[in-house]
């Protein structure tokens, strides 16, 4: 079980749950058949819950989960986090004891995307359940989908690929051989490219051609 911490602030109830699996999403707006648990959104962001629609392969995805509860008893759940990379292969499935508050509560979900994910348009399904399912639990409202798009992580050094200044998620001759194009140039030089000046110190010199070879991937 996932472990959740989660406070209370200006009536609204922050969760963040630490779930292992990939990520996708977007926003609808559904009701179940009492009308009284609502999942208002499901919207891609970072850490602080600012929209965000892109997340690098390999690294850390959020996705807030906003649910309207009109009960007047606090209610235990299970919220449910299924993903689909842009191949439709599931990347797992996450449960998560919560408790609904009589207000609408707002979750953070931290899901790591797997290095095996592939690039593209991703998809998350979540859920909100009186049980797991194996224990005859059902759903307590409609689930509500997402979508967002995974990219390739991007690598320190990789510079350029057989496209010209387009990295290629890998670190090789070709990025050594543009950084030593560049070398020695500078803001004011006018064939100057920024992205060659991988440390950011305004010019393109020997650290940038050692972070280059120190990264090299094949």
């Amino acid at each position: 079980m996932n472990s959740i911490s989660y406070w209370k602030r200006s009536g609204v109830i922050l969760i963040l749950l630490a779930i292992s699996l990939l990520g996708a999403s977007s926003a609808i707006c559904i009701s179940n058949a009492s009308g009284n648990l609502n999942i208002l959104e499901v919207v891609p962001c970072d850490v602080f819950g600012n929209p965000k629609h892109s997340f690098e392969i390999g690294k850390i995805a959020y996705f807030k989960v906003s649910v309207e509860y009109l009960g007047s008893i606090n209610k235990n759940v299970l919220l449910s986090a299924n993903v689909y990379d842009s191949t439709g292969a599931t990347q797992g499935i996450a449960w998560s004891n919560v408790t609904l508050f009589s207000e609408v509560s707002v979750f953070i979900l931290n899901l790591p995307i797997p290095k095996s994910a592939h690039a593209g348009q991703a998809f998350i399904y979540v859920g909100v359940y009186c049980e797991f399912p194996r224990n005859m639990g059902f759903p307590l409202c409609p689930e509500f989908s997402a979508t967002f798009q995974l990219v390739p992580q991007v690598l320190l050094g990789d510079v350029t690929g057989p496209v010209p200044n387009v990295p290629d998620g890998k670190v090789n001759m070709m990025d050594v051989a543009a950084v030593i194009a560049k070398f020695g140039t500078t803001p004011s030089s006018s064939n100057w490219n920024p992205n060659m000046d991988l440390n950011k110190d305004g010019v393109v010199g020997m650290r940038d051609l050692y972070i280059v070879l120190s990264s090299l991937t094949g």
